[in-house]
């Protein structure tokens, strides 16, 4: 269990959310109260307690992320703070805080910078091409102003791609396109081969892409990323696009998947994924009520 898994499930033990039914074993910790709707039918993995998952589906099903249900992530850089021999460590503290293993983390370069933009938060940035000798860089906020980007570039990303550097990508394999860093780290660590293009608004044409053979929109089911999903169709007219459940992205599902069901989740659950992104593309009222 990693430090932080250790200091949420520490929080969880001592919160209103325990109860004197609440029952632990090796791998769940069950009958802990709902957030979202008060009632004792909760349940969270206890090496990976990243989520309160309610039971009542058909009344509730709320996933409440434990991170900001204990506002542990606005104390990630006063409780990880860099050390000498670890500079990055709030940086490596915020990935893991994302249900990211050891084994994605391994190989992957990423810095911290303080006060990104002067904005109080720091944020983990990864490095994505060298420009006319000058690095050009993609990161996250850990904990932005309201109203305020959680984005932050160095450098223009115009006509990059992110792909993870410690990965060897097989070219016949489908590659997943997403937006994001942090999107494309949690499908690898579903088990898939994924890219960050670093925008919904990035041109599929000025991207060298002729590494993959076989490549797979995976966009947000949000405005931006059915744009997006168009824009690829656009010009890639065989694509089958992919989408998370509308209102939840695909480091949501991660945090929600035990380590050693993740991959066999997502494989289980492509199709739904598949249907997602038709439901999403609809261009009528009828059609959407066709396909639904």
């Amino acid at each position: 269990m990693s430090d932080l898994a250790e200091r949420i499930l520490s929080r969880l033990r001592a919160s209103e959310y325990w109860t004197p039914g609440t029952r632990e074993t090796a791998t769940t910790i069950q009958g802990l109260t709902c957030p979202e709707c008060n009632q004792g039918n909760a349940w969270a993995y206890r090496n990976e307690p990243f989520s309160l998952n309610c039971n009542r589906l058909d009344k509730c099903g709320a996933r409440t992320r434990t991170i900001e249900l204990f506002d542990i992530r606005q104390h990630i850089e006063r409780d990880h703070k860099p050390t000498p021999a670890d500079p990055h460590r709030p940086a490596r503290a915020y990935l893991e805080s994302r249900g990211l293993s050891k084994a994605t983390l391994a190989g992957l370069p990423f810095e911290y910078w303080r006060n990104v933009r002067k904005s109080g938060s720091g944020a983990v940035m990864f490095p994505i091409a060298t420009k006319e000798g000058t690095t050009v860089y993609n990161g996250r906020l850990f904990n932005p102003p309201r109203g305020d980007g959680k984005t932050h570039n160095r450098g223009s990303t115009a006509g990059l791609y992110w792909m993870h550097p410690g990965k060897e990508y097989n070219p016949d394999t489908p590659t997943y396109i997403v937006e994001g860093i942090l999107d494309a780290l949690s499908l690898l660590e579903m088990g898939t081969q994924a890219i960050a293009v670093l925008s919904s608004g990035q041109d599929p044409k000025k991207l060298n892409l002729s590494p993959f053979n076989v490549i797979v929109p995976a966009f947000d089911s949000d405005n931006a990323g059915k744009r997006a999903t168009r824009n690829w169709g656009a010009i890639f007219s065989d694509l089958n696009p992919i989408m998370p459940p509308p209102g939840r992205d695909w480091n949501d599902i991660l945090i929600e998947t035990p380590p050693d069901a993740r991959a066999a989740r997502f494989s289980k659950n492509l199709e739904s994924y598949h249907f997602n992104a038709r439901l999403a593309l609809a261009e009528t009222a009828q059609q959407y009520a066709e396909l639904y």
